[in-house]
């Protein structure tokens, strides 16, 4: 081809050129602790046989109990119940567990000793969220309030890493 028919190539499009932002790779933000992708994270929980069988004829199940996290929220359903939780509430988060049985198997359970709220689909460990200004999840009316939260996830030292 002659060389007045041939174009230059702009530079961004030069070999060995990187552009600013790769489109092609997550972006990274910071926060206080370490950079994170700012994408949501999703957690399902983690059920035990016996708490499967317990939780199914409450609508809790694999496919409708999850905890997505993202840079604003969290986002914890268990079957029809819903607690959202903005990131700026969150005052700590550690990995907890064993449980009692009879204290976690089947519906939300409400402790008696601090309101906490628990999301339980098995009796090994999970994570509890404390947080500074108590959120409403068990009851719709939002009289009753809960200081803590407590799921059962997979993955529940990621989880509680990536809200510390």
């Amino acid at each position: 081809m002659p060389d007045e028919l041939k174009t230059p190539l702009p530079p961004d499009n030069e070999p060995g050129h990187h552009p600013d932002v790769e489109q092609d790779k997550p972006r990274l933000r910071k926060t206080g602790r370490k950079a994170t992708e700012a994408t949501r994270h999703v957690f399902g929980f983690d059920f035990d046989d016996l708490y499967r069988w317990a939780d199914r004829p409450l609508g809790i199940g694999p496919d409708s109990a999850s905890v997505e996290v993202d840079a604003d929220r969290v986002v914890a359903r268990f079957g029809r119940w819903t607690a959202e939780i903005d990131r700026s509430n969150i005052v700590g988060a550690e990995v907890t567990g064993p449980y009692n049985v009879i204290k976690t198997i089947g519906p939300p359970h409400l402790s008696l000793a601090d309101r906490g709220i628990t999301f339980a689909t098995n009796r090994r460990q999970g994570v509890c969220i404390r947080l500074a200004r108590p959120i409403k999840a068990m009851e719709p009316t939002g009289l009753l309030r809960h200081p803590s939260i407590t799921v059962t996830v997979e993955r529940p030292e990621e989880l509680a890493e990536l809200l510390a």
